[in-house]
């Protein structure tokens, strides 16, 4: 990603950043990124928290608002927490400051395809959301392999190509570069109390897990599971009609599903390995 459509990405989110925890992790499934946080933390509790120690270094890189600082704040441990957003790390920072934590914590405003740390720095990073804004992959894992200790952790979310929940997303996206389309449908949505439609003048890519599984492997990561997760009973922003109460049954019988049938259909897949 070139600097001209970074600094896009970092203004736009300096503009979102006080909808988020409000609108984007609320704990239910009309939510997409509240059904990351759960995977990811189940994920967390499996394969990380067994070997925590009070000298484990935790990189969040991408780490918004603070999403994981809930978590992570029940464990003693060094957490740094890296953003492109101003405004986001200002939202993290405020959460440690009046929530009694465990944790270490440091927070950092940099670029993920730049990470500001010596080589084999870290015992894991998690990076949550935060590649389908970058123009590639390989700059990134790159970085990623490099700051992190052999043996070490990473868990990367990407947003899948194939997602049924996101058929009518090239339809969305044409709509947030018409100014009339999104003066309207923001009126929609802030009337269902759903936060804002905003214009964006930015791509956010999708990837195929396969591909990106293919990707890491190549940058001498091994991976140790994937899972993917997200899958409404119609496709967003259709799904928003049909209620809580539908989409978490639909949700609950895909995560019970195996790896086949509509299974790689999911919005996102999440992805383990370890260096």
């Amino acid at each position: 990603m070139n600097n001209n459509n970074k600094d896009h990405v970092r203004n736009f989110f300096d503009n979102d950043s006080t909808e988020y925890l409000k609108y984007k992790y609320n704990e239910n499934s009309l939510s997409f990124m509240a059904l990351r946080k759960q995977k990811t933390i189940e994920v967390l509790l499996e394969y990380l928290v067994p070997s925590l120690d009070g000298n484990v270094r935790i990189l969040d890189a991408g780490c918004g608002p603070g999403i994981m600082l809930d978590f992570f704040c029940n464990y003693k441990l060094n957490y740094f927490g890296l953003d492109i957003s101003k405004e986001m790390i200002s939202i993290a920072r405020h959460q440690t400051a009046i929530s009694p934590l465990h944790l270490e914590s440091h927070f950092i405003r940099g670029d993920v395809e730049n990470l500001p740390f010596r080589s084999d720095h870290f015992n894991a990073v998690i990076s949550l959301g935060v590649i389908e804004y970058l123009a590639d992959d390989r700059k990134f894992i790159a970085e990623l392999h490099r700051v992190i200790r052999p043996d070490g952790l990473l868990l990367i979310s990407i947003t899948n190509k194939y997602s049924y929940n996101l058929l009518l997303d090239g339809l969305i996206e044409y709509l947030r570069k018409k100014r009339l389309a999104v003066i309207i449908l923001d009126y929609l949505k802030q009337k269902l109390r759903l936060g804002q439609f905003k214009e964006r003048d930015f791509y956010i890519r999708k990837q195929y897990p396969k591909s990106f599984i293919n990707e890491l492997e190549y940058h001498d990561f091994k991976v140790v599971m994937s899972v993917n997760f997200g899958f409404n009973f119609l496709p967003y922003p259709l799904n928003l009609i049909c209620g809580e109460r539908i989409n978490n049954f639909t949700n609950t019988l895909y995560n019970k599903m195996g790896k086949h049938g509509i299974k790689p259909l999911g919005e996102g897949c999440l992805v383990l390995c370890r260096k």
